[in-house]
């Protein structure tokens, strides 16, 4: 006896028409550096602003701290101060969803086994000369016997290890969507980010 089951699931996104444009990473940096050094910006690099400007979106949990293996008390949530250096982009999106499943299972005898029953069937045979036990001339029953040991003799024929039952099944789902759009959707992007001043929490 055997029995096997599978299952398998496929998801997969394709973009066409991708585009990108943007700066280079060290050039972005440079421009961030200058940008949280002028004293008329260098206040919006603060980690006290970031946080500022985030607590209508996150709440109070902007501000929530804990004590690390030191002692030194640390932010729950980590903010930073990235400027986006290069977008991509894109004009068509294929989405595929594919999903399946398979079961099979099968139960048999082998070659032995069944050459075996052949011979037990065909040992088991009245003689002719004999009525059956149930009343039917021995003619009848020894026809039937025989009947059942030709079944038996075209199963085995058919068998090289074995395998009489054999049941599979399979079910499957797939979802294609594909989409063109108006205009460019931006799908990923880069970034460099400022290094906080950390000297500004000790004050």
């Amino acid at each position: 006896m055997k029995f096997g089951a599978s299952k398998e699931a496929l998801e997969e996104l394709h973009l066409a028409e991708v585009s990108t444009y943007g700066l280079p990473s060290i050039s972005a940096l440079e421009v961030l550096t200058a940008y949280c050094t002028d004293e008329k910006t260098k206040q919006h690099c603060l980690e006290s602003t970031a946080r500022k400007h985030l607590r209508p979106i996150v709440g109070d949990r902007i501000d929530l701290q804990y004590g690390d293996e030191k002692g030194n008390l640390r932010h729950a949530i980590t903010v930073e101060v990235v400027i986006v250096n290069r977008v991509y982009l894109t004009r068509s999106i294929t989405h595929l969803r594919r999903a399946g499943s398979g079961q099979s299972g099968g139960i048999g005898i082998s070659g032995a086994a069944a050459q075996a029953e052949v011979v037990k069937a065909s040992n088991d045979a009245p003689a002719q000369s004999s009525p059956s036990s149930s009343g039917v001339p021995a003619e009848g029953a020894d026809a039937a016997l025989r009947k059942r040991v030709a079944e038996l003799e075209s199963q085995l024929s058919q068998m090289r290890t074995g395998g009489v039952i054999v049941r599979e099944s399979a079910s499957g789902s797939e979802i294609l969507l594909k989409e063109k759009l108006d205009r460019p959707v931006a799908f990923g992007y880069r970034s460099v980010r400022h290094e906080f001043d950390r000297t500004e929490n000790k004050k």
